[in-house]
């Protein structure tokens, strides 16, 4: 079972310790060091019941042992279950067929992308307020609808004027749209913005079906 480290009850954020090192220990060992950095996983809706252990084992095994890494919990478990009734009807749908989705699918996919959306403003709130002595800076790597509480969270901290706290940012198969009047958001970053796309990935599909626009983990050029 993942070890939630900490959870707001009145925000619902919630981190999990991935690493060995927790924010308890870096509140002793690091108090004023505002370059120590900390890498923040942020998986997909589907696999918020997952082990994040498990889900992310392939970046503790290359990771720093001496940077702390958490998985961060958005709350997408109540819809989990409607979108594997979805994801296995479009095995069927062809991909120009927008009449063969339901209003009902249409719905879902709408809602968890509004809670990714806000779980992203509530993590960056948490970033500057709850734990600057904790995460004075912080790396991001997310996939799948992850990618856009990233987005979210970057947004969020751009508009609040926040810099100086997200390092790199690595947003694999992203279920989320960028625009060029989206690029002003990555001014809050100092490191590098990496994306990784996949031709085929049914989250991806549905998404661009029941959105119309081209997720950016299907955007080749986005490379």
């Amino acid at each position: 079972m993942d070890k939630e480290i900490y959870q707001n009850p009145n925000t619902d954020v919630k981190f999990v310790s991935l690493s060995p090192i927790d924010l308890a220990q870096l509140k002793k060992s690091h108090p004023n060091n505002q370059d120590f950095e900390s890498l923040i996983c942020v998986s997909g809706f589907l696999s918020q019941r997952d082990n994040l252990k498990e889900s992310w084992h392939s970046i503790l095994d290359k990771s720093d042992e001496n940077k702390p890494v958490f998985g961060f919990k958005w709350p997408a478990e109540d819809v989990a279950s409607i979108f594997s009734r979805i994801l296995l009807e479009l095995t069927n749908i062809r991909f120009d067929n927008l009449g063969d989705l339901t209003f009902g699918d249409i719905m879902a996919l709408n809602a968890v992308r509004t809670i990714a959306i806000e779980s992203g403003k509530l993590l960056a709130h948490s970033l500057i307020l709850e734990y600057p002595a904790y995460l004075p800076k912080v790396s991001f790597v997310s996939f799948s609808m992850g990618t856009e509480v990233v987005k979210s969270c970057l947004e969020e901290l751009h508009r609040l004027g926040a810099k100086n706290i997200v390092n790199n940012v690595y947003l694999m198969g992203g279920a989320a749209t960028l625009t060029a009047a989206d690029s002003e958001i990555f001014e809050v970053m100092s490191g590098d913005l990496v994306q990784v796309y996949t031709p085929s990935d049914r989250v991806l599909d549905l998404y661009q079906l029941t959105t119309g626009f081209i997720p950016i983990g299907k955007d080749k050029l986005g490379e």
